[in-house]
């Protein structure tokens, strides 16, 4: 995972973005799933972005386009059939928007680099959801206050870039979870992040954030674990070709 933090710990970020390797497909093992994205935080509110490999509930082996948002009183996502987080409420003015797009949370996407962004627009007080070359949602600021206009979300302090697998066990069943495109992220033909960026209401900054939490580095690491020179992009993933001994399913 890599993180960037706001100057001076302000919540003064208001946009991020980046562009994910996307592979066609995964081989996950349902309940396990596979995710790559970008995370917007203050404090309990975020807005995350990005694809899920999660065979459960897509009943197939391909990334899927999610979008999820994190508030103090709870949380809503768009994109996850019969999902157990509420769907998040259609509203013009305090909820979420889908907006006219050939792109939506859920459509299977992958097999080309997937570009993900997400920007506050102080016109109109909405959070701005963009997929490649299009917006496809937007959520409104208010969204987040739970009625309590001291909680509503205009700018974040963290911004973060990260591949993440939720497993049930240990067991070897679900050992050897894929992330990114399974190949481990120091090694060759691993997946990448690219171009990773923030604003703060002026032009867009370069990103060059610190590499901090590798969980399980016997199983998925980062090229930025041996090499620290890399900035606004880094490779990702595992477990396959590293130390874990796993093999990619043939």
């Amino acid at each position: 995972m890599a993180l960037q933090g706001a100057p001076n710990g302000n919540p003064s970020f208001t946009s991020m973005g980046a562009t994910f390797t996307a592979p066609s497909q995964l081989a996950v093992k349902a309940p396990a799933y596979s995710i790559a994205q970008i995370a917007l935080s203050f404090g309990p509110s975020d807005i995350e972005l990005g694809w899920i490999v999660a065979p459960s509930i897509y009943h197939n082996q391909n990334p899927h386009l999610f979008v999820f948002f994190r508030s103090s009183g709870g949380a809503c996502e768009e994109g996850i059939p019969h999902q157990t987080t509420p769907y998040c409420p259609l509203n013009d003015s305090t909820g979420y928007v889908n907006l006219n797009s050939k792109y939506f949370p859920g459509m299977r996407i992958g097999g080309t680099p997937a570009f993900f962004a997400v920007g506050y627009y102080a016109a109109d007080d909405f959070w701005y959801i963009q997929y490649h070359d299009q917006y496809f949602g937007k959520m409104s600021a208010k969204w987040w206050s739970g009625g309590n206009p001291l909680f509503e979300f205009r700018g974040g302090d963290t911004a973060e870039w990260f591949g993440e697998v939720y497993t049930p066990n240990n067991s070897a069943t679900y050992r050897c979870t894929p992330m990114g495109n399974g190949n481990y992220g120091s090694g060759k033909n691993s997946a990448s992040v690219t171009g990773m960026f923030y604003g703060t209401g002026g032009p867009l900054v370069t990103a060059d954030p610190q590499l901090y939490d590798v969980t399980t580095p016997k199983y998925y690491d980062s090229n930025r674990a041996v090499n620290k020179t890399f900035t606004s992009s880094f490779s990702f993933g595992g477990p396959y070709n590293g130390p874990s001994g796993c093999k990619r399913p043939k």
